[in-house]
């Protein structure tokens, strides 16, 4: 299971839902501010208030709760990857000391544990612990609500004390808390402030942490020979992983075989250039079963790459290789990462209108350009493409076999006595 993918597909959505449901809050806004109908004739009032400010203030609330909401979403996001990512991809318990970390927090208690199966302190992974940490203190903040009479969330005194300036506040509310002293009861203690800025700092830094974790796959399995009592077998690991990163390679190559079935269907190769890719242009065909089949096997094609990725990238992370087989391992993977957009797959049901409008294409999901490239949305809205071509096939076999093994030796080393020495 891709768990990075479906973590991804999650917070694209959140990025999106927030940006669209804010939309109308800020409109009505900015009508306010701009005397623009239906605010342009405001009644008769001697009230020294502005008019309308009232439909001012409730947009305004309206983006407080869409992005508490969010932060909410994105808390839950967070909770749910780790958990399959303790269920389905590592299998791990949490012991009596990390349930009592639990109770504390889940971030906190995920830590402890998945520092000691990928074998880090945490000091070389890129993401920031202390904004992940305080989206689930901002979600649990505003799914209890402290007063009925107003919407507004103020900051609890764990955020005071342990978060030097926390993300989710407004600074001008911060700095005027601090200058009063900083005192948790104090009436200046500030509010929960959710911006669009401060959200997608926090999507990224989950993402970042979801990536890394994915490059350290390989640390798994040590960790689960060590909880069984083995000693790591890096020869037979490799043998393992080359062996299934050739297996994928071979099955692309029938799905390139059927993607070439399609070739008596095609008319030609449109008569306008768009904006999609570098200005190429789009295959038409008679859509008839051929063209079906071709599309399925274009779509083999890079599911089965990714494969040949995964499999590299799990090696490059295997503890125990000889330092010029790592470094061999990394070249390879930084080759297959050059004609392999993993963010292409499993997109074919995307479809994003604003991405349609900027490519001049009436549908992107799923096409084929020329020469030969399989065009598809990514889970962020973004335009990607992989040539599906002997080409691309070569420069992936190519790279594997500089990794440290031909296919011949690994066949070899399915003979015990056989079994080059390295």
């Amino acid at each position: 299971m891709d768990v990075t993918f479906f973590l991804k597909q999650r917070t694209a959505f959140i990025r999106s839902f927030y940006d669209e449901g804010v939309a109308p809050f800020l409109e009505t806004q900015r009508r306010i501010d701009q005397g623009e109908p239906p605010f342009d004739d405001p009644p008769y009032s001697e009230d020294p208030e502005p008019p309308y400010l009232s439909e001012w203030i409730d947009a305004a609330t309206g983006v407080d709760i869409l992005s508490q909401a969010c932060v909410s979403l994105l808390s839950d996001t967070l909770k749910l990857y780790f958990n399959t990512l303790q269920q389905r991809i590592i299998g791990f318990s949490f012991d009596r000391g990390e349930k009592a970390v639990l109770k504390k927090g889940f971030v906190a208690a995920y830590k402890v544990t998945l520092g000691q199966v990928y074998d880090t302190d945490w000091s070389d992974c890129p993401a920031r612990f202390d904004v992940i940490e305080q989206v689930v203190l901002a979600r649990n903040l505003s799914q209890h609500g402290s007063q009925l009479t107003s919407f507004h969330l103020s900051h609890d005194a764990k955020t005071l004390r342990d978060y030097s300036q926390p993300l989710f506040a407004n600074p001008a509310e911060w700095k005027a808390w601090v200058e009063n002293g900083g005192g948790e009861a104090s009436f200046l203690v500030p509010t929960v402030k959710i911006t669009r800025e401060a959200l997608f700092e926090a999507i990224d830094e989950i993402e970042g942490l979801a990536d890394w974790l994915e490059s350290q796959t390989g640390k798994i399995d040590a960790w689960r020979q060590s909880q069984a009592g083995e000693a790591p077998d890096p020869e037979a690991e490799v043998f393992g992983l080359l062996s299934a990163a050739r297996s994928a390679l071979d099955l692309c190559g029938q799905a390139l075989a059927l993607f070439e079935e399609r070739r008596p269907e095609v008319i030609d190769q449109g008569d306008a250039k768009g904006l999609v890719i570098d200005g190429r242009r789009l295959e038409r065909t008679t859509n008839g079963p051929l063209s079906a089949r071709g599309l399925i096997g274009a779509q083999a094609f890079l599911a089965n790459l990714v494969v040949v990725e995964n499999c590299i990238t799990k090696l490059a992370g295997l503890r125990g290789l000889p330092p010029h087989i790592k470094v061999n391992t990394g070249r390879s993977l930084k080759a297959i990462k050059a004609v392999v957009d993993r963010q292409v797959r499993n997109t074919a049901e995307h479809i994003d209108d604003r991405v349609v409008a900027r490519a001049d294409q009436s549908l992107i999901s799923s096409s084929i350009f020329e020469p030969d490239l399989l065009c598809s949305t990514r889970a962020d809205g973004t335009i990607g493409a992989v040539s599906i071509s002997q080409a691309t096939l070569d420069a992936v076999a190519l790279a594997l076999d500089t990794v440290v093994w031909t296919p011949e030796q690994i066949a070899a080393m399915a003979r015990p006595r056989s079994r080059p020495r390295k």
